[in-house]
């Protein structure tokens, strides 16, 4: 499970995102810990770091992202281009290109040893191109590099994410198919005063094999 703790004041100011200090990202991984849920956990998260951790994890598992995405960030001006990055923890000395990766990087990789990406960030669902298959963005990426199932959201999420996702594993890890586990932690997210609008819980999209189950083990982040 991974976020940032400072993507930097170049991508606060170029993408328009709030101050660090004021959106606590990491808020729905501390909530998975507390809740004894098998986990690895990664608070500044860099590109080079998630690079790496693509490359060297071989064995099936889940790969969870609680940060700042931007849906209309594109690498070309095509229309059939993937588009949308994950903006990752500031590194010394490296400009915006180094701490963004692109959708466009994404289904590059070869991501076949993960069983599910959970993109619990504002839009990630979302794209600026669309086909008959749907929006082209960070979601697709990852089915394209060969994940089975991509949980994604259509809009803003904040503290919602939290109550989401603590819920959702909670679910998996007591041996819930992907759909059952969905389906009660959107259930459970519906059910809180503070979050009953649909407008909050009805984000959160899954699409792929949401048959499987999964075993979480620490091999998970």
């Amino acid at each position: 499970m991974c976020t940032t703790t400072y993507v930097g004041q170049g991508n606060e100011e170029y993408f328009g995102l709030p101050k660090a200090t004021g959106d606590p990202l990491a808020e729905e991984l501390h909530a998975c810990a507390e809740k004894n849920i098998p986990c690895l956990l990664n608070e500044k998260i860099t590109k080079t770091q998630l690079l790496q951790y693509f490359k060297e994890r071989q064995t099936s598992g889940v790969f969870h992202f609680g940060g700042h995405a931007e849906w209309t960030e594109n690498t070309s001006r095509n229309d059939y281009t993937l588009t949308g990055c994950l903006i990752l923890e500031e590194e010394a000395d490296k400009g915006r290109e180094e701490t963004v990766i692109h959708a466009s990087e994404i289904c590059d990789l070869d991501l076949r040893h993960l069983q599910l990406v959970v993109l619990n960030t504002c839009s990630s669902l979302r794209s600026q191109n669309v086909n008959r298959g749907g929006p082209m963005g960070l979601a697709r990426a990852f089915v394209i590099a060969g994940v089975p199932c991509v949980i994604a959201t259509h809009t803003t999420v904040r503290g919602e994410a939290a109550v989401f996702a603590t819920s959702f594993y909670d679910c998996l890890h007591k041996g819930e198919t992907i759909a059952s586990s969905f389906t009660q932690a959107l259930r459970a997210t519906a059910e809180t005063e503070i979050f009953s609008n649909p407008e909050r819980w009805g984000s959160f999209v899954l699409f792929g094999n949401d048959e499987l189950k999964l075993e979480l083990m620490s091999s998970s982040a």
